[in-house]
């Protein structure tokens, strides 16, 4: 098992695998104690299920159904393909709710530990979430300002969200369904409205988790550029968590909300 599997593992209630119907009957047995109990549970999708090929689209497949399945159960996926997310989640019954969002019980969120994963940051913005995440896991480089790329449009992958080129743009918030849209944008690309907001970073990201991966020794130095990304989300107002030891000032997810 990978290091970020074990750091997982750890950290969440349950961690599902896809192992056939054994996983299938696991979930049933996880949403039937989360009913019984009154008690959310999380649940950590271990996998990518968003990464491009066939594997991936069968297990996607295979999960929206056992998301469907289980309410009382909150599952988080991860990806480290936030361009390729928005288009894969369903786009009807269960999946949207009158306002174009995806269910509550879906967390989505991807890895940043870059420059150029914070480049991507708005693509996650802009998928029609309720809740999103960030995860800074192995640092590569200090990331002083995550959101900059959100304040305004920069060369790169931003485009396949903004068909024009050459101009500067804010993001903004979907006044009805809550998603990042770029101010230049005629509608919202997730349910076509029109009216946009003005918005704070809380109300587009949710919670980071800042947490050094087990399977490798942290130098000083990167336990330098998590603080400095601390004290920067805690500036901004958007919540941070790890395990308790890791790092100063951080501490665990909150227990889970009663059902």
């Amino acid at each position: 098992m990978s290091g970020q599997a074990l750091e997982f593992q750890r950290r969440w209630q349950y961690t599902f695998d896809f192992e056939g119907e054994a996983a299938a009957a696991q979930v049933q047995a996880w949403q039937r104690q989360a009913l019984r109990t009154g008690r959310r549970r999380r649940v950590y999708c271990r996998g990518d299920v968003f990464s491009p090929g066939t594997e991936a689209l069968l297990q996607r497949e295979s999960l929206w159904q056992l998301i469907e399945d289980s309410p009382d159960l909150d599952w988080l996926l991860l990806t480290d393909f936030p361009e390729l997310a928005r288009e894969q989640f369903p786009h009807d019954g269960y999946w949207r709710n009158p306002w174009g969002q995806l269910p509550a019980n879906v967390l989505i969120g991807m890895r940043c530990n870059s420059l150029r994963d914070s480049e991507r940051l708005p693509l996650l913005l802009s998928i029609p979430a309720q809740r999103r995440f960030l995860v800074h896991d192995r640092l590569e480089t200090a990331l002083l300002y995550p959101f900059a790329h959100v304040y305004r449009r920069v060369e790169g992958v931003e485009q396949e969200m903004m068909r024009c080129k050459g101009v500067e743009q804010e993001m903004m918030r979907c006044k009805r369904c809550g998603s990042g849209v770029w101010d230049g944008a005629p509608t919202c690309h997730n349910c076509h409205s029109t009216n946009k907001l003005e918005w704070n970073p809380s109300e587009l990201l949710h919670w980071v988790l800042i947490g050094l991966d087990d399977s490798l020794p942290a130098s000083e130095q990167e336990r330098q550029w998590a603080e400095q990304l601390l004290s920067y989300y805690h500036q901004i107002g958007i919540p941070c968590f790890s395990r308790p030891g890791q790092l100063l000032h951080l501490q665990q997810l909150p227990e889970e909300a009663p059902c």
